[in-house]
């Protein structure tokens, strides 16, 4: 009887020794053919864990397949209320980083020119581009509300033709756009993850300034300067 139940306690060690074995089988083949492994910001993640500040979005894993899936993907992200109407838009490539995968959270105002109801907004992002400096392909749309501009664009992001991090130049031409009429007005910028982002523009007297512009005051007695989106003025 002893004999018999000692050869089940090592039948019973013998199965749990292969399962085990098989699991880490399974995990080093998973990792050996990329399943369950993602890549941002120069990090590595497994199947299941958080990673954060991925795009702007929010509760964002590893999935089995290596994508990056967020909770926050499927909600509010719309291009209905956009247009391109009176929008001249242009992009170019700028410089290279030297780093693996694009912050596409990353968004900076460059320039701000306003006159004879035209507006001109130049902001930089990262983005990946060619190896011979190419920008990716990119369309880029506004939309207008009663207190905040909102930019948006949608760019080519395969890797199989885009696959060097830079920073790319997007300029939003406008024309014939009111926004002298509001109290307050912030410059807004949607990313493709469907955050939206303050680009901390500076606005009075009916007009978008970018951060460290000088301007006069509507009584021209005070040199103003944008600090985004505060203004700072001192007498002249």
């Amino acid at each position: 009887m002893a004999k018999v139940k000692q050869r089940n306690w090592l039948l019973l060690i013998t199965v749990l020794l292969l399962i085990g074995s098989g699991i880490v089988l399974f995990i080093g083949a998973q990792k050996n053919l990329g399943l369950g492994v993602c890549y941002y910001n120069d990090l590595e993640y497994y199947q299941g864990d958080l990673v954060s500040n991925y795009e702007g979005g929010s509760d964002c894993y590893c999935s089995i397949t290596g994508d990056i899936v967020c909770e926050s993907d499927s909600v509010g992200m719309t291009y209905e209320t956009f247009s391109s109407s009176n929008l001249a838009f242009r992009y170019k490539f700028q410089n290279f980083l030297e780093k693996a995968n694009p912050d596409l959270t990353r968004f900076t105002l460059s320039d701000i020119n306003q006159g004879n109801g035209d507006i001109e907004i130049i902001l930089e992002r990262e983005a990946l581009c060619t190896d011979e400096g190419g920008a990716p392909t990119q369309v880029g749309m506004y939309e207008k509300n009663t207190d905040n501009l909102v930019l948006t664009t949608i760019t080519n992001r395969d890797e199989t033709l885009y696959s060097r991090v830079c920073i790319i130049e997007n300029t939003f031409s406008i024309a014939q756009i009111d926004i002298s009429d509001s109290e307050s007005y912030s410059l807004l910028y949607q990313s493709e993850g469907g955050q939206l982002y303050d680009l901390k523009a500076c606005y009075s007297n009916g007009k978008l300034y970018a951060v460290d512009e000088v301007f006069k005051d509507s009584k021209g007695e005070k040199l103003c300067t944008c600090e985004g989106p505060e203004i700072s003025c001192e007498e002249l």
